[in-house]
């Protein structure tokens, strides 16, 4: 969702959502127990990073299951448990 609200407009978004379905990504949506991982993390994160409620899920779900993110998003660099990489390219 979060690469939804980046789209400038509807075809950008169209296009995002037809690369998803043409490449076979999953979409992987939180479970209970990575809800509350994202809400303990964003409690305790809360005013010290610019972490968002949807990064704090982002974070629980790749965490809970063992993924690494890759992101050029600082935020998520002291998250517990999360491996985060950089993109080789912009």
């Amino acid at each position: 969702m979060e690469l939804i609200a980046g789209g400038r407009n509807q075809e950008e978004i169209s296009s995002f959502l037809d690369f998803v379905d043409t490449q076979g990504l999953e979409v992987c949506w939180p479970t209970p127990e990575q809800c509350e991982s994202a809400l303990k993390v964003y409690a305790e994160t809360r005013g010290k990073s610019g972490m968002s409620v949807i990064d704090a899920l982002i974070g629980a779900c790749a965490a809970g299951l063992g993924m690494s993110l890759c992101t050029f998003d600082k935020d998520f660099q002291d998250y517990p448990g999360l491996s985060v990489e950089q993109p080789p390219y912009r």
